[in-house]
């Protein structure tokens, strides 16, 4: 990205297409990671505690 700011050029292709799989990836990344916090912080009482 910067090389073609740099010339003054326009972003190649397969920036989009990274962008758009880190895009993809992200949501499911993110929702995995409040799930685990939910589990951290609700985490049921164990009988044996």
């Amino acid at each position: 990205a910067r090389e073609a700011a740099r010339a003054g050029e326009a972003l190649p292709a397969r920036y989009f297409q990274l962008y758009r799989v880190w895009f993809a990836f992200g949501f499911p990344a993110f929702f995995a990671v409040m799930g685990i916090l939910w589990l951290m912080l609700m985490r049921p009482v164990l009988w044996w505690e």
